[in-house]
């Protein structure tokens, strides 16, 4: 342990060599959800290409103070609840439902939504718990030797999942819907309402009991996500495997890394090459990227300063268990004047998730598709006591209402004027197939 500080305004802080114990991260986990039902673990599984990770992972839980939006029809409210909220100095750990588009714009949202969660909730944490190579930092309200022992003596989550669960949720529409979708959006693309736009399909399941805790960390282990999450607040919760960052904030630099355009990968070496040649070389997928990029750099210039927005890489490729993706980046420096919780509701919703035009985009996604996205396809992430912070894009998730037992999970994907609507569907459900085989219990790891 090293000597013990103070970080304004009160955290109490300490470091401590990570032990080589191979349950410890399991620990944490089991940790953070025995102090409330309010917690949050973000986990970066050591995903080699993201060099823009500040933490391995890292846990909060002992809320001091929480803020929750269930619905509000003014930006002006939005703005100054959170710059109220947030105080420098503190950890901050929360969700932005999708549905704030309401509040950022004249929108709104009547498709059902059987979850329900709150359109925006953070917690200031008393104790976070932080790993960056193999030291441990405790920031804490309390005694950080006293919190470290309490971790230490917790017992790990067994990863074993019961082998009757063998859920299979049930879409919110046929394929044939879906497909009709499609085709109705490429035609608004060729009468010009709109370039591109992000459609969605829903599936739901009642659940009797699940040890949610146990299914993440199996999420985990066979998505290796650099977002991974598992974040609860109250009856509400999310396990996440997103690859896609929304938006950093590092100092003054903000940080986007859209994706656009996806391909499933090969056990043959080969082939897997072809299929990387293949995304790359793809139109489609390349003018999906592109449009999306000038959208990012468009709600990026609203918080940067002139000249600072830049594009750091285009169509970089990455790879992920199941998928290769193209993944762009795009970087600003952030205005003086400019607040950080401006500069981060200038952005949202991301627009890999809406289209271009982003509002148009909007206002058809509520028409076309079939459920209200709450939760997904928002952000969930964490702002540092430095006022820095990192969210993500909520994909690749299931999220719960704990009180109805009822669980969700959501797809989708770009359209584009030269999409095929077979291999739209298709795309669709190879982002989803991890979590279909991981609800039905398969492919143990």
């Amino acid at each position: 342990m090293t000597k013990e500080t103070i970080v304004p305004p009160y955290y109490h802080t300490a470091q401590y060599q990570l032990p080589s114990d191979p349950e410890f991260k399991s620990k944490i986990l089991a940790y953070i959800s025995e102090q409330s039902s309010i917690h949050c673990f973000l986990d970066s599984n050591l995903y080699p290409l993201d060099q823009k990770q500040q933490y391995e992972w890292m846990a909060a839980c002992r809320p001091v103070n929480l803020l929750q939006i269930n619905r509000s029809s003014k930006a002006e409210f939005l703005h100054l609840k959170l710059k109220e909220f947030f105080v420098p100095g503190a950890w901050y750990f929360g969700i932005l439902g999708y549905d704030l588009k309401n509040c950022l714009e004249a929108l709104s949202s009547s498709n059902p939504d059987p979850i329900d969660a709150p359109d925006l909730v953070f917690f200031e944490a008393g104790v976070v718990i932080t790993q960056r190579d193999n030291l441990i930092t405790i920031f804490s309200t309390i005694s950080p030797d006293g919190v470290w022992e309490e971790i230490l003596q917790t017992r790990g989550i067994s990863t074993v999942l019961n082998n009757e669960l063998k859920l299979i949720p049930e879409p919110f529409i046929t394929k044939e819907i879906y497909l009709s979708q499609i085709n109705k959006i490429r035609k608004l693309i060729l009468d010009g309402d709109i370039y591109e736009l992000n459609f969605c399909q829903s599936f739901a399941a009642n659940y009797g009991q699940i040890d949610t805790i146990a299914l993440f960390e199996k999420m985990s282990s066979k998505t290796k996500a650099p977002f991974a999450a598992y974040f609860q607040f109250k009856e509400f919760l999310i396990m996440s495997s997103s690859p896609e960052r929304f938006l950093q904030k590092i100092n003054s630099q903000l940080i986007s890394q859209p994706i656009k355009g996806t391909i499933s990968k090969s056990s043959d070496p080969q082939q897997d090459l072809i299929q990387k040649k293949e995304l790359i070389e793809s139109e489609k997928n390349r003018a999906e990227n592109v449009m999306i990029v000038d959208l990012v750099r468009n709600d990026l210039s609203r918080s940067c300063k002139p000249g600072t927005v830049k594009v750091e890489e285009l169509f970089g490729i990455y790879s992920f268990e199941k998928v290769h993706h193209l993944i762009s980046t795009v970087s600003g420096d952030l205005k003086e004047e400019t607040h950080w919780v401006d500069a981060l509701l200038n952005c949202f919703p991301m627009g890999s998730m809406t289209g271009a035009p982003k509002v148009k985009s909007m206002e058809l996604i509520e028409e076309l598709e079939s459920f209200k996205r709450g939760w997904y396809s928002g952000a969930i992430g964490y702002v540092s006591p430095e006022s820095n912070f990192d969210f993500s894009v909520i994909i690749r998730s299931l999220i719960f209402n704990t009180d109805k037992k009822q669980l969700v999970l959501a797809v989708g994907g770009a359209i584009v004027h030269d999409s095929e609507t077979e291999q739209e569907y298709e795309e669709s459900l190879l982002k989803a197939k991890s979590l279909f085989e991981l609800l039905k219990n398969e492919g143990q790891s």
